[in-house]
């Protein structure tokens, strides 16, 4: 059970958050959390296709170089993060890179999103990836992630930038 407490609007658990390996069990509300993400994100205008999103969340339970990682909080899913170690572009070396990491909003910033994120380290730590490259955050501002992930011993190492291109592709 978890409530708000209405004064600094933060997140009271009165059971602790739980992170773990996702199960095939976890599969619907997986894509059910992360359509929630999709909405929120600045890819909202894009058709969103379950079918594809189911199929990457189950290949990724249980695949040896991924990840699929659940929080739970009072036996609620409240987030989510994918991952995948795999060779970088120029050399053997492998990283692990996050390809999301989403919290349902009133759970951001709480113990359960720090317990999601340190499983996605000690998992990558586990492997035999030589650099962990964290930053697939959509609805939280830049700044808040960089706050996040610098209390985890992480540095900025680059920024993203996007251009939407105005023909449409079939």
């Amino acid at each position: 059970m978890a409530f708000v407490n209405k004064v600094s609007r933060s997140i009271i658990a009165t059971e602790p958050a739980a992170a773990r390996f996702a199960s095939l069990d976890d599969v619907p509300k997986i894509v059910e959390i992360l359509a929630a993400m999709h909405h929120e994100s600045r890819y909202a205008a894009w058709p969103l296709e379950p079918e594809k999103l189911r199929g990457l969340v189950q290949g990724l339970i249980g695949y040896k170089d991924g990840a699929c990682i659940v929080v739970e909080e009072a036996g609620e899913l409240v987030g989510v993060l994918l991952g995948l170690v795999m060779e970088f572009f120029f050399s053997r070396q492998r990283v692990a890179s996050e390809l999301v990491h989403y919290m349902r909003p009133a759970f951001r910033g709480s113990l359960a999103e720090t317990q999601l994120a340190q499983w996605f380290i000690e998992w990558a730590e586990a492997t035999d990836a030589v650099e962990i490259q964290s930053g697939g955050w959509v609805g939280v501002p830049e700044l808040e992630a960089e706050a996040f992930y610098s209390g985890l011993g992480f540095t900025s190492s680059c920024r993203s930038f996007a251009k939407e291109i105005s023909h449409v592709r079939s």
